[in-house]
């Protein structure tokens, strides 16, 4: 695949209980002025699942693929793993005869559906619904009464629900109170700032030591802070001796533990290990915000080192400044608390605060990527340089296969 006009968007399904449930996957056009390019998207479909593969896009869950009519009357559908994706019928306008004919075939070949609740007033729409196991509803531009009425009139049907355009965490409550299966939004890394609220015991351990680590403190001084934390040491004692790091021999000390692993892994594992603490209380590992900010930090790294080749300092910096950026939402509190207590330099700074600089640039590209369409992509591009949508691409699947790395599971289950 050499050029495209679209990409990728991936965004969190939770369940009722936090956890992640799936991913979305959006075919975007680059930009949102030019018309929808079928073609493009089909091929951009058959790049991401059948050259690159499902696991390195979805992990071990499913995801719901948003169709237009063209798309789903194109040949790169039949060619999608049915047991990994959902087809989700959008534009219920485009519903022809002819369309929900394709969608009986693909249903009888195996695959699950999943249909736009504004379907369900068009012709053909209790036969579009007949054919669907999951109800994809739009709560950003309905009311809570109108929710209600879809939720009561269409749960006993056994239909599985989803709340998209979930914003906030409290519309995230509305619609679990609502009775909703599913969430899908940018509700949980939207930080709910409580006024007051400090870092608990094992969020100030963390901070303390990445801080240390992050100031270049001198080995004996890292050592002694990591012994008083056992929990922590015991962690990095089983990482450093793991078949992930490699050592040829055990490690029996937190120092030769942190000799093992280089003091650049050893950031980067504290860094993942903060959202491990401190979180929804029953949201199981790798939380949704982990996965949404090893994927910024990833591909952050990687556009900084096209743009910076040699600076891998700044390509270190630009992994941290998307790895922190969601740490506010997963912490509670204020970001300029946060980062009060990490030795970061001014640059990482701006970028976290005010998406300022060449660093803030680059966060505002990636939080471009996971919003929904209305955002003008080209216009984030070009505040950064010179970056071919192409490469984005590329970039967007290492970025998302290196952060479903760090998902410990070998099946999958629940889900959608």
């Amino acid at each position: 695949m050499t050029t495209t006009t679209h990409y990728l968007g991936r965004q969190p399904i939770l369940d009722r209980t936090s956890n992640l449930a799936g991913f979305e996957l959006d075919l975007r056009p680059v930009d949102p002025s030019k018309s929808h390019d079928a073609k493009a998207a089909s091929l951009l479909l058959h790049y991401a699942f059948t050259e690159l593969g499902a696991d390195n896009v979805l992990g071990r869950h499913k995801g719901t693929v948003n169709l237009t009519p063209d798309l789903l009357m194109s040949d790169a559908i039949d060619h999608l793993p049915r047991d990994r994706v959902i087809l989700n019928l959008v534009s219920p306008q485009g519903m022809t005869p002819t369309a929900v004919e394709r969608c009986q075939t693909l249903k009888a070949r195996g695959f699950s559906l999943a249909l736009d609740s504004k379907a369900l007033s068009t012709p053909g729409g209790a036969q579009l619904l007949s054919l669907s196991h999951l109800l994809h509803v739009n709560v950003s531009d309905m009311d809570l009464e109108q929710a209600r009425h879809i939720v009561t009139t269409l749960k006993p049907s056994g239909r599985r629900l989803l709340a998209a355009g979930v914003e906030t965490p409290q519309r995230a409550r509305e619609c679990l109170e609502l009775g909703f299966d599913y969430l899908q939004g940018h509700h949980f890394s939207r930080p709910e700032v409580i006024a007051g609220k400090k870092l608990d015991h094992g969020q100030m351990a963390l901070m303390k030591l990445m801080g240390l680590v992050m100031s270049d403190a001198d080995l004996d001084q890292i050592v002694d802070a990591f012994k008083h934390y056992p929990d922590i040491s015991l962690q990095l004692l089983r990482l450093a001796n793991s078949a992930a790091v490699g050592a040829r021999n055990p490690s029996t000390t937190i120092e030769q533990a942190i000799m093992v692993m280089g003091r650049n892994h050893l950031r980067r594992w504290l860094q993942v290990l903060m959202f491990s603490t401190g979180g929804v209380p029953g949201v199981e590992f790798p939380s949704p915000l982990l996965i949404q900010a090893a994927t910024r930090g990833k591909l952050m790294e990687m556009l900084a080192r096209d743009l910076w080749k040699a600076d891998r300092n700044q390509q270190d910096r630009a992994f941290m400044a998307g790895m922190l950026s969601l740490l506010s939402a997963q912490f509670g509190i204020t970001m300029e608390e946060l980062i009060a207590e990490l030795p970061l330099c001014e640059e990482t700074r701006l970028a976290l605060i005010d998406r300022m600089g060449k660093l803030g640039a680059l966060l505002f590209l990636v939080e471009t990527v996971e919003l929904p369409g209305f955002m003008d992509m080209q216009m984030a591009l070009d505040g950064i340089g010179v970056v071919e949508p192409e490469d984005l691409m590329a970039h967007q699947v290492t970025a998302m296969t290196w952060a479903n790395s760090l998902d410990p599971g070998t099946q999958r289950k629940g889900g959608l």
